[in-house]
């Protein structure tokens, strides 16, 4: 068992460094789990292609005793399938692996573009595989059964960025036209919503936080650093827009959202902000002299986890002293 002594500490005061015996090539993303019975479950791969996996004592440990070459992506799904996507040397197919971790039966799909996004739909446990084109390919791992379908983009048309949440499909294209998709049961799946975002400016992030079935957050982090965020009722209605700029020089780094409040990364801050029914109002920042170079953040629960480094970085980042309203705090 890898033993790590790691000590956390409120945003405001000091982030900490912890090692980790195994790991010898830097972070570069962290990985999540999106099945109902477990949201503990999380992780992160490194520069090298070996796996880690939270532990319930809080340590990390390898999730394979091999590496992945060329790993693009993994994300685990309910308590049995494992989704990577990976490359091989001189190759220009990418391959997609299903792990059942039950059987360790492995399906290996490959494909001759890149993929958009990929993810298993636990209501009608079937694989779903989207490239930037808007083409859909879905695998039902019940019967075996191969389908093929269409967004039916224009020949101008291609995909931004795209999440899933529950059964619905978040797709933002080229034009910054974006579309709200419903996955149903039978396979089938429908435009429910489009908008046009107004902003010119590329897309480099789009994140979404379901607070409850009348209350989403939709978040567009543009190439330019400015953030629109659109707060949803149950119909998609707009119940109010919010925008954050970047102050100074700075750029905006990253940002993750948990619920009603949403935290921003620079080079050297940290910056947290909550919805107030109306908007997002700035209720606290930290400067951090020792904060990493970083591309990437993950908010787990009450901690703030960096990338990049060959040791983990993190800050905790509690909410729950946030209950009522404060003056924005600057230390």
């Amino acid at each position: 068992m890898k033993h790590f002594f790691l000590s956390y500490c409120m945003l405001g005061f000091f982030g900490h460094r912890f090692q980790i015996s195994e790991l010898k090539s830097p972070i570069v993303h962290f990985w999540d789990t999106s099945y109902k019975t477990d949201r503990s479950k999380f992780g992160f791969y490194d520069a090298s292609g070996h796996v880690y996996t939270k532990k319930e004592n809080a340590s990390f440990v390898k999730l394979f005793n091999h590496k992945i070459p060329h790993l693009n992506y993994i994300h685990q799904y309910s308590d049995s399938f494992l989704l990577f996507q990976y490359e091989k040397n001189n190759a220009d197919l990418k391959h997609t692996c299903l792990l059942d971790t039950r059987t360790k039966m492995i399906l290996d799909f490959h494909w001759k573009n890149t993929s958009a996004t990929e993810f298993i739909h636990d209501e009608n446990n079937m694989y779903y595989r989207f490239d930037y084109f808007g083409n859909v390919f879905q695998y039902s791992i019940d019967t075996g059964e191969s389908f093929y379908k269409s967004l039916e983009f224009s020949s101008y048309e291609y995909l931004m960025t795209i999440k899933k949440k529950n059964s619905l499909l978040y797709v933002l294209n080229n034009m910054n036209i974006f579309r709200i998709y419903q996955l149903h049961q039978d396979g089938d799946i429908s435009c429910v919503y489009q908008n046009k975002i107004i902003e010119r400016v590329l897309t480099k992030k789009m994140e979404i936080s379901l607070v409850d079935k009348d209350h989403t957050h939709l978040i567009f982090m543009y190439m330019n650093d400015r953030i629109d965020i659109f707060t949803y009722d149950g119909k998609f209605n707009i119940k109010s827009i919010s925008q954050i700029k970047k102050e100074g020089n700075a750029p905006i780094i990253d940002l993750a959202i948990q619920n009603d409040f949403l935290v921003l990364t620079t080079f050297r801050k940290v910056i947290l902000y909550r919805y107030t029914g109306v908007f997002f109002e700035k209720i606290q920042e930290k400067v951090y002299k020792d904060l990493p170079y970083h591309s990437e953040i993950l908010w787990k629960d009450r901690v703030l986890y960096f990338n990049n480094q060959d040791h983990l970085y993190t800050i905790q980042l509690d909410t729950s002293r946030y209950n009522q309203t404060y003056s924005v705090i600057k230390i």
